[in-house]
């Protein structure tokens, strides 16, 4: 079932990155109209020379008929008209240069939105097999619940065992391999590599120490959760060995995942949303570490230092691995190893 929510989330980022690779072609298409308004630009621009050159054979016509009246060399003359030819020469080279590279542009423009729609087509038929996947677990948790709920259900039987040709379903086998196959999924630690990737890409998209200590904590939240899920499956899995009973499991905790508000902040960061310390900041009546708000009758520790109050549980198990407030990094105690001077 890990699994299955993993890929849900998997299936969510690939969805907003559709989303944005539809947004870039957007954006792509935009450029375009730009660049073939920049190339329109550039038609009235040499419509315009020419104009000018016309205007400047006028001119000539005009210098030659002046020529009489004021004695202008014939050489002067020819010389300005073999530079305005010049010129003319040179911007038309440099329009259909321009031309030629807007021309380029845009086959590379239209080979790039083939490329993107490519990967629009890889990104759903991946997402149509997620989806089919993820059904065919959610089917598989359903029959095994509903295989569980009918054997506690079920009346005593007899204590002699029964042979296989009687007919009764081997339930036990049935939940075993339901077990077994979650633990496959678990065995590589799959999930606890995509923690730790979207905690790196957390932190190296931020600069704000407390993204990152928010950072930390949820891993390390995500890894122990991860952990006992993995052990219940494996303890029920040597229940149904040794006991060949479906009633002796017990339910699975939660299934791991990031909190809702890590998940938000994370991807206010790696949208590049502008985020201050503040924003971040937990209030005075909410746990620095698990950002739950705290009761009178719940018991706390504050940091000597910076004066951050926090669950007493929360810190303990903080301190298991950092030894340091997760706030100013003042080194600290855990409470349930040294009672007299965790303070």
């Amino acid at each position: 079932m890990e699994k299955y929510e993993k890929k849900a989330k998997r299936t969510e980022e690939v969805e907003i990155q559709m989303r944005e690779m539809e947004a870039e072609m957007k954006r792509m298409k935009k450029e375009m109209k730009e660049r073939e308004l920049a190339m329109e630009k550039k038609e009235t621009e040499i419509e315009n020379l020419k104009r000018d050159v016309l205007k400047s054979e006028a001119k000539n016509a005009k210098m030659q008929l002046a020529e009489k009246n004021h004695s202008i060399s014939q050489n002067e003359l020819l010389e300005k008209i073999t530079n305005l030819s010049d010129q003319l020469k040179s911007e038309k080279e440099k329009n259909e240069l321009m031309e030629l590279k807007l021309e380029q542009n845009e086959e590379n423009l239209k080979l790039e939105t083939r490329e993107k729609e490519r990967g629009f087509e890889e990104l759903r038929a991946a997402l149509t097999i997620m989806s089919n996947e993820m059904e065919s677990i959610q089917r598989d948790n359903r029959n095994l619940r509903e295989q569980i709920a009918s054997i506690s259900e079920a009346p005593p039987t007899s204590t002699v065992p029964e042979s296989p040709s009687e007919g009764q379903p081997n339930h036990h086998r049935f939940a075993l391999f339901r077990f077994q196959r979650i633990k496959d999924s678990l065995y590589h630690k799959k999930q606890l590599k995509q923690a730790k990737e979207m905690i790196e890409k957390l932190k190296s998209s931020s600069n704000l120490v407390e993204i990152h200590q928010i950072a930390d904590y949820e891993y390390y939240q995500f890894e122990g959760r991860l952990l006992k899920y993995t052990k219940e499956v494996e303890l029920n899995i040597q229940r149904i060995k040794e006991t060949c009973d479906v009633s002796a499991v017990t339910p699975l905790p939660d299934i791991p995942e990031f909190t809702k508000r890590f998940i938000n902040l994370y991807w206010r960061v790696i949208n590049q949303q502008s985020i201050t310390s503040s924003e971040i900041e937990a209030s005075d009546s909410e746990c620095f570490i698990c950002y739950v708000e705290m009761t009178s009758d719940q018991k706390t520790l504050q940091c000597g230092e910076c004066k951050k109050v926090t669950h007493f549980e929360c810190a303990s198990k903080w301190l298991k691995i950092h030894r340091s407030c997760p706030h100013c990094r003042r080194e600290m105690l855990n409470p349930e190893e040294f009672p007299n001077l965790g303070q």
